[in-house]
């Protein structure tokens, strides 16, 4: 009995505090359990989105890989023919310069073969009519000198008429003429014989 009394008064040593329960602090540990379990919820619901915005990320990755390397394979073919077509630009480039340098070689070759070509015209004008004046000089002696071997051998057969001067003025002009063709002969070749 004795330990009963015992217990009973150690017992009686603690006290227990029941609060009362009001309905607001039953209100607020209601309201917490429920959005603790709102929030296990939206943890769970977060996890079921996340595992499908993955699946969805993988199907879509897998429907791009192809297009991406389609992508890729076309970026380097263009890659490549720029490449081709600037090379080409600078080869025609440099042959369109070579050209325009060539171009401008010839022109100034045939620019100084224009102006050789235009001496060489002069020199040959000059020439033609020195040969011109030189030649009607040398006519012009032989027809004074055929006249005046005519005019000497005609006396010597005729009857020692002289031939009157209308006559000689009538075949080459005025009378006036034989004096003038006198002085040509010394415009003709120095080597030729004088006129008699």
């Amino acid at each position: 009995m004795n330990a009963l009394l015992q217990a009973s008064a150690t017992a009686a040593d603690t006290v227990y505090a029941l609060v009362p329960r009001d309905p607001l602090g039953a209100a607020a540990d209601v309201a917490l359990v429920v959005t603790a379990a709102g929030v296990v919820l939206l943890l769970a619901l977060l996890a079921v989105v996340l595992l499908q915005v993955r699946r969805l990320l993988a199907a879509l990755n897998e429907r791009a890989q192809p297009t991406l390397e389609r992508t890729r394979g076309a970026a380097e073919n263009l890659e490549y023919i720029t490449g081709i077509l600037k090379r080409d630009v600078d080869a025609v480039q440099k042959s369109v310069q070579g050209l325009g340098e060539r171009l401008r070689e010839t022109s100034e070759a045939m620019e100084a073969r224009v102006r050789d070509f235009n001496a060489l015209m002069d020199v040959l004008q000059d020439e033609a009519e020195s040969i011109a004046l030189d030649t009607a000089a040398a006519v012009r002696g032989v027809r004074t000198s055929a006249r005046s071997l005519a005019a000497g051998e005609g006396s010597r057969h005729a009857d020692s008429a002289p031939a009157p001067a209308a006559e000689v003025g009538s075949e080459e002009g005025p009378a006036a003429e034989p004096s003038a063709a006198a002085e040509t002969p010394a415009l003709t070749d120095p080597n030729a014989p004088p006129p008699a």
